[in-house]
C-alpha cells in the first residue's frame, strides 16, 4: 500500500496531535493535583507540560505547513 504525500502528512499531524493532546491531558491533571496537595513542584511541572504541548503543537503545525509547501517568510 503505497503512502501517498497527502496520507503521509495527515498520519504525521493525526500523530502530533493525539501526541500534543496526550501532553495537555496530562499536564493538566498534574496542575489539579499539585493544586489539590498545594505541592509547587508539582504545579511548575504540570504547567511545564501544557507549555511543551502548546510549543509541540505550534512546531506540528509550522512543520505541517512547511512539507505541504506553504512558506511561512
Amino acid at each position: 500500500m503505497g503512502m501517498t504525500p497527502l496520507n503521509r502528512l495527515l498520519s504525521s499531524f493525526w500523530f502530533s496531535v493525539t501526541g500534543v493532546v496526550t501532553f495537555a491531558v496530562v499536564g493538566v491533571i498534574t496542575l489539579i493535583m499539585g493544586s489539590q496537595l498545594n505541592n509547587e513542584p508539582v504545579q511548575i511541572a504540570g504547567w511545564a507540560l501544557i507549555g511543551v504541548s502548546i510549543i509541540l503543537l505550534i512546531g506540528g503545525l509550522g512543520s505541517a505547513t512547511f512539507r505541504t509547501g506553504g512558506r511561512s517568510r
